[in-house]
């Protein structure tokens, strides 16, 4: 089911950024949103669901995509502040000069 593997990917993802494995976190929060967009389209209904338990079918479905679009706003979030960070982190390794000094513009390592 969509739905349960976005939750497995997005533990994954949660587990690596606690881990500081920031590419590898990022890569599976992006998979993790397929996967919860995927779900959305689906039809999705909660199975023992004692909170909705009450609801007709067609409420529990909007509270649940609700949900689900609150958790990819989260999650989508994450995982921009993610590329950027590692989009700063790849562009400050890039702006090492050869001798190891900063601010050298030609493969030389002169300015």
């Amino acid at each position: 089911m969509c739905l349960q593997r976005a939750i497995e990917l997005v533990q994954k993802a949660i587990d690596e950024d606690v881990k500081h494995n920031y590419p590898e976190a990022y890569k599976c929060y992006q998979n993790a949103l397929d996967y919860f967009m995927l779900a959305l389209k689906c039809e999705y209904r909660p199975n023992g669901s004692r909170e909705m338990a009450d609801l007709p079918i067609d409420e529990r479905n909007e509270k649940s995509k609700l949900l689900i679009k609150s958790k990819i706003v989260e999650y989508l979030g994450r995982a921009e502040t993610l590329k950027e960070h590692l989009t700063t982190e790849k562009r400050g390794k890039s702006a090492i000069g050869v001798n190891g000094s900063g601010g050298a513009t030609g493969p030389t390592g002169k300015s």
